[in-house]
């Protein structure tokens, strides 16, 4: 009786992501050990092929413009673009991934104002701007959004490709503000603008929060102690917050 040898099983071909990260100023510690634990890692999954580029500069939209066409050019099927003030678990390309979106992205807090909010938006017709998510809630899974930030953004190449270089230019709001200044948005929401323009949906992934690198790791217990503020005031806060 002859033998029959089965070959083995290879793998399917990896997707190709290009990991992004736009630099105007050197990264700090904390971000950069939470980067490199990410990419030790990276290099290890069976499912996807990672590699990471750099882009300094003054200008954080033409950095990632070119960091953008870069992946363009170079075949790969994904773009992640990872900011150098986030601090996040190795785990999330693959879970942004798993959702199988064209535009998805995790959920962080932001650094300003008092209210320390989602970096997630709807978009306000009226004054032509994006306003922020007010009372949201965690662990709600994926949701559509208007605008998002982008310090941690799965891109499906394909869906890049649909939208006119250049993509991430800073787009000027057609209302001007109360002082009557002109106002202009960031180069992120003014992706997310030219996003909706192609038709392109746009989720966040709010079981991911992350952290976001300032005074200190901003995060949602942030957000949630802004809340608190606001009902219950100042009085009472030292009682909310003991034990």
């Amino acid at each position: 009786m002859s033998e029959i040898i089965v070959p083995p099983a290879y793998p399917k071909k990896k997707k190709r992501v290009l990991v992004g990260m736009p630099m105007y100023k050197s990264i700090e510690d904390k971000a950069f050990a939470s980067y490199t634990d990410f990419l030790a890692k990276g290099a290890h999954n069976k499912r996807l092929s990672i590699n990471a580029m750099y882009h300094g500069g003054t200008y954080l939209d033409i950095n990632r413009e070119e960091i953008a066409q870069s992946a363009i050019d170079d075949g790969y099927d994904y773009l992640f673009f990872v900011d150098a003030d986030m601090i996040f678990k190795p785990d999330t390309l693959d879970r942004l991934y798993d959702r199988n979106k064209g535009v998805t992205g995790a959920v962080y807090s932001i650094r300003g104002g008092k209210e320390h909010g989602p970096c997630i938006y709807t978009y306000n017709a009226k004054k032509d701007t994006y306003d922020m998510f007010k009372d949201w809630p965690i662990n709600d899974g994926l949701v559509r959004v208007d605008g998002i930030g982008t310090g941690l953004l799965l891109i499906k190449i394909s869906e890049l490709k649909k939208i006119p270089a250049p993509r991430f230019a800073y787009l000027e709001c057609e209302t001007p503000d109360k002082e009557g200044n002109r106002r202009r948005l960031g180069e992120d929401l003014s992706f997310c603008k030219r996003c909706a323009k192609q038709g392109i949906k746009i989720y966040a992934d709010t079981h991911i929060w992350t952290g976001h690198l300032g005074t200190h790791i901003f995060t949602y217990r942030d957000y949630q102690m802004s809340t608190i503020i606001k009902r219950e005031g100042y009085a009472n806060l030292e009682v909310l917050t003991v034990g």
